[in-house]
């Protein structure tokens, strides 16, 4: 992490949220409630962060001072969408926008209840930002549960069977991966249980998500996309004491960075500034409220992400992965799994150095051709080991090399099965993996 220090005259706050900006590259805040002579009072000021130093903005109207709202970019409308919030004294249910220079407050037919510690995200699925949760007064009571789409003229009420329940103080980000909005932690009322669970909404459902490793159970969080990189970062929150903790989601598990960044706190803001690859930080409270800024920069994670399709064999299509939160990390084991075998004679897993060539042939390459039907190969092949198949799962400890210089070098990896039947070849094919080694 790399501190920065911004121009004078930010004072110490919360900051319910950051948003980048994508239409202008810039990272935008709605300043929240600052420790001045009243200490939950909000002065309602509105700054931009160009990766140097934050700008004050003068817009001729503004949104009544507040802090606890919802905020997001409107990639669709290229406006930023802020919703309700609170005072101190009275939860708003109020829609403005901002775009660039002025904030317009918006007149919607219908719109949430009143609340605050509510959360948004742009939905790139509807084209929407999408606002979760919430609940009223300090203890949030009651706290939502309801889930609304902004139109860009109205609020709409987004309904499913199933869903994460009633939560406020939680974390909502984009899961490019995934495809879906991402729900972590939060409270379900009044602060007394706090929880550490997280969710997944694809179109019309909700999916509780078990990864393997999974940040401690925090309320007061804030979490952030980085859409191109396909990575959520969360930083601080509140479980009793403060949390000074940085966690990654890859879109498969939750990984902890262990390096060191700012002190403990809840509430602060957070985004990803993508034109600088750096997520941005402000603010946040841990008894005082602080004032500082920070860039992060997720460099030196270790991923496996699959791609491609499987062909199907006697046991259907064999399904290559990396198990129990197991990642390529500089000097340990990455555990493949290849799973689905259990009509095989015997399996392979092949290692490869591309996915764009191999054999002097761009890849994918169809294999209907030479007798395995339905198949094709997604990564090259420059290497291979025969595995043990062991009640229907052949597992393979691939040994990282504790070398500094492999850090962020990626190798691909393909499961290959021995079918008699199959097809007319015998043989079948797994996803590819992509694997890149990483120091945590």
């Amino acid at each position: 992490m790399l501190r920065l220090v911004p121009q004078s005259g930010f004072l110490p706050c919360t900051v319910a949220a950051i948003v980048l900006g994508l239409a202008t590259s810039t990272v935008f805040a709605q300043s929240g409630w600052q420790q001045i002579s009243v200490p939950t009072r909000a002065p309602g000021d509105t700054w931009e962060w160009d990766g140097v130093a934050w700008a004050q903005r003068t817009p001729q109207t503004s949104p009544p001072a507040r802090c606890c709202y919802a905020i997001a970019y409107d990639v669709t409308r290229a406006r930023v969408v802020l919703f309700g919030g609170t005072d101190s004294r009275v939860d708003f249910a109020d829609t403005w926008e901002w775009d660039g220079v002025n904030w317009t407050q918006r007149t919607p037919l219908q719109a949430p209840s009143p609340r605050r510690q509510v959360r948004a995200a742009f939905d790139w699925n509807i084209g929407r930002v999408v606002v979760y949760g919430g609940g009223v007064g300090g203890l949030g009571t009651p706290t939502y549960a309801d889930v609304w789409e902004w139109t860009g003229n109205d609020w709409i009420p987004r309904t499913t069977s199933v869903s994460p329940g009633q939560r406020w103080s939680h974390g909502l980000a984009w899961d490019s991966r995934n495809n879906g909005l991402l729900v972590y932690g939060g409270s379900p009322s009044g602060g007394v249980i706090t929880l550490g669970d997280t969710w997944l909404a694809t179109p019309g459902t909700w999916l509780q998500v078990n990864p393997a490793i999974s940040p401690p159970p925090l309320t007061r969080v804030q979490i952030a996309d980085h859409p191109f990189r396909g990575l959520i970062a969360l930083f601080g929150g509140q479980n009793g004491a403060f949390s000074d903790q940085t966690w990654i989601w890859d879109g498969f598990t939750w990984t902890q960075d262990p390096r060191t960044g700012p002190s403990a706190r809840g509430e602060n803001g957070v985004a990803f500034d993508v034109a600088r690859d750096r997520l941005v930080l402000f603010g946040g409270y841990d008894g005082t409220y602080r004032s500082d800024t920070w860039e992060y920069s997720p460099g030196g994670l270790a991923t496996w992400h699959p791609f491609g399709q499987a062909c199907a064999g006697g046991a259907g299509p064999p399904r290559l992965g990396l198990t129990g939160g197991s990642r390529p990390v500089s000097g340990s084991n990455a555990d493949l799994e290849l799973a689905g075998v259990a009509t095989a004679l015997s399996a392979w897993i092949a290692f490869g150095l591309s996915d764009q060539i191999a054999g002097g042939v761009p890849l994918p390459i169809a294999l209907t051709g030479i007798g395995m039907t339905g198949c094709a190969l997604f990564a090259s092949v420059e290497a291979s080991a025969a595995v043990p198949i062991q009640n229907g799962v052949a597992s393979f400890a691939l040994s990282v090399p504790l070398d500094p210089t492999l850090i962020g070098a990626v190798l691909f990896a393909t499961g290959i099965a021995v079918e008699p039947g199959a097809n007319p070849a015998g043989l079948v094919l797994s996803n590819a993996i992509k694997l890149t080694i990483g120091l945590y």
